[in-house]
């Protein structure tokens, strides 16, 4: 634009007949000089613009970012709240009552998704149920071989995959959300407690020959790391995640295995509980055990670290099939409905019931919280 401000000005002169006349370079460089500020001033005042623009979209997004970090923070402690405070001295001293729930599974086993849903197997499908006892969504079809019966112990990954004893096949599953079905073990003469440890790998009672497994869900990779606990079942570990406690049925045992290092000690055992066989093991946030006598219908509560072991019968129930027992995920929060985490929940196998226990407390989390 400077440039063509000059030619505009000699060309001018030039028409005009003053060719004697030497073009006069003050006129020249006053118009290019208040063009030259005058372009100036407007890139200036552009420049300026553009950057007050920028400032407040900036000013903006960063606000509007502040308000959605500071919304999403709130929503997620309105979500989780802190837990109440546990008196564990306070255990055993209070009365416990169940309600009992119709319309869930007659297998053995349970667990609990993340949205507090109850996992089981139903009617040869691996089906996801709400408090209701409705189905709300079949994960897998076709999983039980030949009954529910046959299908034992079950879990949950931190991925939300489930695993699940196979006994009919002497196989464990995990079973992803797509439906699909792997053997991560085999050869297992009735596979029958499972859970998952804080390290992510995989427990696996042997039932028949009184092993319990240790398996890489990823790789498959497999050890036996207790053997001569007859009859091994349910198993649980304790809150720290250092202990694997486990029943036995028909003894009525039950049994510690503890870590040391990267191996295991022998198994220890705790005591006899009853005549009609441990099923079932579940372990507090206070370190308290809790087990089904699976024909009896007794739910016994064990505090391991006195010596000796301490026990006493919480609850008789009108059940003479009463094989595991878990707590519920959730539910405790009302905008997240589902089975609450203060209560302790036990499969009734015989009609497909749940009994809801108010233990009290809240069970340890497990290796997929």
């Amino acid at each position: 634009m400077r440039t063509f401000g000059v030619i505009y000005v000699s060309l001018w002169l030039w028409g005009c007949g003053s060719k004697s006349e030497p073009t006069d370079t003050s006129t020249q460089t006053e118009i290019s000089t208040q063009t030259e500020t005058s372009t100036e001033s407007d890139t200036a005042t552009q420049t300026s613009t553009e950057t007050e623009t920028a400032t407040e979209t900036e000013t903006a997004t960063e606000t509007e970012t502040a308000t959605e970090t500071e919304t999403a923070t709130e929503t997620e402690t309105a979500t989780e709240p802190e837990p109440d405070p546990v008196d564990c001295e306070a255990i055993g001293s209070q009365e416990v009552d169940y309600e009992t729930l119709y319309g869930f599974s007659t297998a053995e086993d349970f667990t609990f998704d993340e949205l507090g849903n109850l996992v089981a197997v139903k009617n040869g499908n691996l089906v996801r149920i709400n408090l209701d006892g409705d189905v709300v969504d079949t994960i897998s079809v076709n999983i039980s071989s030949g009954s529910d019966w046959n299908m034992a112990g079950t879990s949950i990954l931190s991925n939300g995959d489930i695993v699940i004893a196979d006994a009919g096949n002497g196989t464990v599953l995990r079973v992803g959300s797509n439906g699909s079905q792997t053997v991560i073990l085999a050869g297992v003469n009735y596979p029958n407690g499972v859970t998952v440890g804080t390290d992510g790998l995989v427990y696996v009672s042997g039932n028949t020959y009184g092993q319990v497994f240790k398996v890489n869900p990823d790789t498959f990779e497999s050890e036996v790391i207790a053997t001569g606990i007859a009859g091994a079942n349910g198993m649980a570990f304790s809150p720290d995640g250092q202990t694997l406690y486990v029943g036995s049925y028909p003894n009525s045992t039950v049994w510690r295995v503890e870590r040391d290092g990267d191996g295991w000690d022998s198994p220890e055992l705790l005591g006899t509980y009853g005549s009609g066989g441990i099923d079932g093991i579940n372990v507090d946030v206070c370190g308290y055990l809790y087990a089904t006598e699976y024909v009896q219908g007794r739910i016994w509560r064990l505090d391991p670290t006195q010596d000796p072991v301490t026990s006493e019968v919480i609850v008789t129930l009108p059940s003479g099939w009463i094989p595991n027992l878990h707590w519920g995920r959730h539910g405790n929060n009302p905008l997240i409905p589902g089975f609450s985490n203060e209560v302790l929940y036990v499969a009734d196998r015989d009609q497909g019931r749940l009994f809801a226990l108010q233990v009290g407390v809240r069970g340890t989390p497990q290796g997929y919280d």
